[in-house]
């Protein structure tokens, strides 16, 4: 399954945000956004889920503009995870999943024993199975992540839309988060996600692309297109690139504030130039 943005503009009264972006991703890569804040990933995102329909160019899935799509039709190809989210009821985590597996049934129907052992497969896939009985309101943020990425799978959407889903989690569980993300591309969904670290575009995306002011100043592979140089001009702060391995894992790089490296390089790491 394939997602195109064709010269996709959007604009909030006089003030453009998006200028004429142009992308595709598909089956098995996991796209990572990069830019600083206000520099449009939000609208992007917004746009890319229906939810801003009011847009310049077009946005197709398999062809097809998500325009003219229903909302129920556009939740089979498209599933959404957000950053954070605050139960107001409490819901069991199985009934959290539940809600994204009976998506495509009538409006006020009971979930069927088919829902329910989709929603308990997608848990025990991304390996909290355990959580099911337990109160969504009450389990840790990397724990809730996860169960919103369940129910986003049991949505059966072959295409997820995460906005910084890590953005709230401590690093342990920021790790496990993004390994999970990871093998769900692997397993060939498509991926696309915004994220403020880089290490995590090295480090797991197949491809990155840097929005500043409205536009795609760069698109590729992370190890390729996200330089030192780059990184200054969206972040506004100078930085080092260190290689991490070696091999297959020669794309990996650590990233550090130039201010907090010593005039010798650290131990084991040699500078990327």
């Amino acid at each position: 399954m394939r997602l195109e943005a064709r010269d996709l503009s959007y604009s909030y009264g006089k003030r453009p945000v998006l200028e004429r972006l142009s992308f595709s991703v598909g089956d098995g890569e996991l796209f990572a956004v990069l830019g600083p804040n206000g520099s449009g990933k939000s609208t992007l995102f917004k746009c890319l889920l229906a939810l801003l329909r009011d847009y310049g160019g077009s946005i197709l899935v398999d062809g097809a503009e998500i325009r003219s799509l229903k909302e129920r039709e556009l939740s089979r190809l498209v599933a959404y995870i957000p950053q954070a989210h605050a139960a107001i009821f409490d819901y069991s985590a199985l009934e959290v999943v539940l809600m994204g597996a009976s998506g495509s049934s009538p409006t006020f129907a009971i979930p069927s024993a088919r829902d329910e052992a989709a929603a308990l497969a997608e848990l025990d896939n991304l390996g909290v199975a355990d959580l099911a009985d337990r109160s969504y309101a009450r389990i840790s943020g990397g724990e809730r992540q996860l169960v919103l990425i369940a129910r986003a799978l049991a949505q059966r959407a072959r295409i997820l839309v995460m906005d910084e889903p890590t953005a709230n989690l401590d690093y342990g569980n920021q790790v496990r988060v993004m390994e999970r993300v990871a093998s769900l591309s692997k397993r060939g969904l498509t991926v696309i996600l915004s994220t403020h670290n880089p290490e995590q575009a090295f480090l797991w995306a197949t491809r990155a692309a840097v929005l500043l002011d409205g536009k795609f100043i760069a698109d590729g592979r992370p190890a390729e297109v996200l330089s030192e140089e780059l990184l200054q001009r969206v972040y506004g702060v100078r930085v080092r690139l260190f290689p991490l391995g070696e091999g297959g894992k020669a794309d990996y790089r650590c990233c550090v504030p130039e201010s907090a490296v010593a005039e010798e390089e650290p131990r084991g790491l040699s500078l990327v130039r």
